[in-house]
């Protein structure tokens, strides 16, 4: 019996057949890396960086380190198939893709749903950080198996609000005009718009990790023609088209 809580892990070595996100492609994002905007900083007011951190200060008794909030996986519309599935055959794969992605020093973990087998909403566990994708195959489908038969998908966007609340020290060899050598600043100096890094209340800082939830069920493959399910013996002589391989983002 499946759990209710499944912690899903990242892709490896499954090829994917993927059409591509219209309203994903709209634009390019990129993943922004945190530590190297506090880097940036610390680059700005002075030379050779000893160290830069969200959670050590140096023994400062001023120092607030900094917090994370991961907010609720908020999507634009349910990512639910209108079509119901025979699941004695089929299997459902799930990818949370994210071209707006972050990278923290920090746990950016969260629960979400998923629609599962046609009726179920089953609780799951993601780790966003650093991720460009999560990947859930439940019941263990072989990439051979899904080259070979049928997928039918369905997508929609999704955003998740990342809150810092605190500071970051930096350490700097050389310092810069006035500039100290140590120092402790609101993660709020991190804030750029063209980084997607936006004010949140008087010191906090956020971001919006942002991409796309693509939901695919595996069948066995169908002869459309004669509108019939192909027998076992015709389906392995049945040559199979190829398909275009592309690396998930």
């Amino acid at each position: 019996m499946i759990k209710q809580d499944i912690t899903v892990g990242i892709l490896f070595f499954f090829v994917v057949r993927i059409e591509g996100n219209k309203e994903k492609d709209k634009g390019s994002c990129g993943q922004v890396n945190i530590t190297k905007a506090a880097e940036d900083i610390a680059s700005v007011r002075g030379e050779q960086i000893i160290k830069v951190s969200f959670t050590e200060a140096d023994g400062r008794s001023s120092w607030e380190p900094t917090t994370v909030t991961v907010g609720k996986m908020q999507f634009e519309k349910e990512c639910k198939h209108t079509k119901k599935f025979n699941y004695t055959t089929c299997h459902d794969l799930y990818w949370w893709y994210m071209p707006c992605g972050l990278a923290t020093p920090f746990n950016l973990t969260l629960n979400t749903t998923v629609f599962y087998k046609n009726e179920r909403h089953l609780n799951v566990t993601l780790d966003l950080n650093n991720a460009a994708y999560n990947f859930w195959n439940p019941d263990d489908v072989k990439n051979d198996t899904y080259m070979q038969n049928e997928t039918q998908s369905t997508s929609c966007n999704f955003t998740v609000e990342i809150q810092f609340q605190g500071q970051f020290y930096y350490e700097v060899k050389s310092a810069r005009g006035d500039s100290p050598n140590k120092e402790s600043l609101y993660v709020l100096n991190l804030a750029r718009r063209e980084s997607r890094l936006f004010r949140h209340g008087p010191t906090g800082l956020s971001y919006n990790i942002s991409g796309y939830l693509k939901h695919e069920v595996v069948c066995p493959r169908q002869n459309h023609t004669k509108g019939k399910t192909l027998s076992k013996k015709k389906a392995e002589k049945e040559p199979f088209k190829k398909m275009k391989k592309r690396n998930a983002v």
